[in-house]
């Protein structure tokens, strides 16, 4: 019995076995043998090999062709249990440099699975820009500026031409202008006038061909960046502010912000400053109650531009801050709040009435004082006149009893033969009164008379009783003085 490894190389080979016995052997007669031999059928991973279709030249693969791989597992691959035979064969159309690379072929049996070595495929392409984006250089006038320019290409050896271009021409760059190097071409560019400012363009060619679309540079006008505007302050508190401005032109170079902030009346030596990417600044640590100066500057490589200014005041420790309510206080209000509410309206709606009453009042007791002032300084005869006209009925007057309607009371003055009321009559003894309800007293008749004419006596359309001879004194309206009234002889019915 013998016991071997085969490997892969065995597979199909033929194994024999043979015996014989040397005692049997004679000199008449040979030895024999007896043999029995097999073909060795040998498992093993696909052995994989990956290679280009037989037409094609693997040195010679430009963008645009077409190709396609071939995989080979050595001992052709039978389907069955733990075996999967696919398509062996990958075809790329129109291939571009983004297909160049490594291509591995892999294979799986029963026994596992194999890769074949990497196969490179290379692709040829003429030059193209290594970056897709224009660039953008700022550059004074007379100032020089190095301007490099990078293209991709297979092959690496290229050529290089340079042009200006302008809203008035476009010229070529003389070869003396620029060097090359591989892959990368380099200019200086310097701008004498504004004629110079405008797009620089770069292209490269190859074995394969002329770069398609030329590396595009834009040479602007550089200078100091424009002040920021609208800058507003904003959040202010005891001791800190907020300060926000929109950028302005930034000189064609990249552009930060410097926030300043100086005591209005103290020196010009900034208390706190600030150095942002944006033009947006938070600001603490203040003074409260103080008047500040915000001075907002940009600047560049070139410089800084003029400081927009603005002035801002930090809250008192004790201003209020004004919050609005958490939640809507509709509906909600306290009792408190409705009380005041009730008597505010009360006294707004209450104090127009007041006013005119008072009013009406004053006016009311000067006119009265007028009147008594003249009748008691009257002409002498007119108080004989009246005096000889009256007419007693031998019973008093009841105090503040009137005629129906009347509206107003009654006062008299012991001695005197007038009594005064407040329903603002004349008094005249040229006829006589209806009958009243008090008999017994002379009826005398009573003349309305406009208030104006009667010392501005008021509630006018009433009547009085005067007694036939004895008057009980009443009280007086308006007066403080002790001064008796005396009725005129005569008074005149005017009528209103």
């Amino acid at each position: 019995m013998v016991s071997f490894t085969p490997a892969p190389t065995d597979d199909g080979a033929r194994l024999e076995c043979s015996a014989f016995n040397p005692v049997m052997a004679s000199d008449s007669s040979p030895q024999q043998s007896h043999a029995d031999a097999q073909i060795l059928d040998v498992n093993y991973m696909p052995r994989v090999s990956v290679s280009l279709g037989n037409a094609l030249d693997a040195g010679n693969i430009k963008e645009g062709d077409d190709l396609y791989f071939e995989c080979s597992v050595g001992k052709r691959l039978q389907a069955g249990p733990g075996v999967l035979v696919s398509n062996q064969t990958l075809v790329l159309q129109k291939v571009s440099r983004s297909n160049a690379g490594n291509y591995t072929c892999h294979a799986t049996n029963a026994e596992g699975m194999s890769s074949s070595n990497p196969l490179t495929l290379d692709v040829k392409y003429s030059p193209v820009c290594a970056s897709s984006v224009a660039s953008q250089h700022s550059v004074a006038k007379h100032e020089n500026a190095i301007i490099s320019c990078n293209v991709l290409a297979n092959p690496p050896v290229v050529q290089f031409s340079w042009a200006f271009n302008n809203t008035a021409e476009a010229v070529s760059v003389p070869k003396d202008r620029y060097v090359v190097n591989g892959t990368e071409s380099v200019v200086n560019y310097t701008p004498v006038t504004e004629l110079d400012y405008g797009t620089l363009l770069c292209w490269a060619s190859n074995e394969i061909g002329v770069q398609e679309h030329p590396c595009l540079f834009q040479i602007m006008a550089a200078g100091k960046p424009d002040p920021p505007h609208n800058c507003r302050a904003f959040d202010v508190t005891i001791s800190s502010l907020q300060v926000s401005c929109l950028p302005g032109d930034d000189g064609g170079l990249g552009q930060t912000f410097i926030l300043q902030v100086l005591e209005a009346s103290g020196d010009q030596e900034p208390v706190v400053e600030v150095t942002r990417e944006t033009a947006s600044f938070s600001v603490a640590n203040l003074r409260p109650a103080t008047a500040y100066r915000l001075l907002v500057t940009a600047t560049n490589a070139k410089g800084e531009s003029h400081p927009a200014e603005l002035r801002a005041y930090t809250v008192a420790l004790n201003h209020p801050q004004h919050e609005t309510p958490a939640e809507p206080t509709r509906g909600r209000e306290t009792g408190s709040e409705v009380a005041v509410g009730v008597l505010v309206g009360a006294v707004l709606t209450c104090l127009p009435v007041a006013i005119v009453v008072v009013a009406m009042g004053v006016r009311t007791c000067l006119k009265l004082r007028a009147a008594r002032w003249r009748r008691r300084h009257g002409d002498e005869s007119e108080k004989d006149a009246g005096e000889s006209e009256g007419v007693s009925t031998g019973r008093p007057l009841l105090t503040g009893k009137g005629t129906p309607g009347s509206g107003g009371g009654l006062s008299t003055e012991s001695g005197s033969d007038i009594t005064t009321i407040t329903g603002g009559v004349g008094i005249s003894s040229s006829a006589t009164l209806p009958a009243t309800p008090s008999p017994g007293h002379s009826e005398t008749q009573v003349s309305q008379v406009h208030p104006t004419e009667a010392g501005g006596m008021l509630y006018t359309g009433a009547r009085i009783y005067v007694p036939d001879h004895t008057h009980e004194a009443g009280p007086q309206i308006c007066s403080t003085s002790n001064a008796k009234l005396r009725r005129s002889g005569r008074v005149q019915h005017t009528g209103r």
